[in-house]
């Protein structure tokens, strides 16, 4: 019989109780997944000059282009895009 803690427990070190990988391959392997998807997003977004356009492009929403951009910026310490109110340049 397997008890709920223990379930919690084995899946924890994984996640780091937030949801977030950090350890272990799983984590490298997520790092590399997510930061190659970040790329595309902002391969897409500076094609297009569009978030919107990004969005669409990747069939995710404009809020989570945004994010992933964002994302970068922090990663890099560096403003990726420049932002005209609703307009990328």
């Amino acid at each position: 019989m397997v008890c709920k803690s223990s379930v919690e427990t084995k899946y924890l070190p994984l996640t780091g109780g937030s949801g977030f990988p950090h350890n272990g391959w799983f984590g490298i392997l997520y790092f590399a997944l997510m930061s190659d998807f970040r790329l595309r997003v902002f391969a897409a977004t500076a094609r297009h000059l569009s978030f919107t356009k990004a969005a669409q492009e990747l069939f995710i929403s404009q809020p989570a282009v945004t994010k992933h951009i964002r994302e970068l910026e922090v990663q890099y310490d560096q403003r990726l895009l420049e932002r005209h109110g609703t307009r990328v340049a």
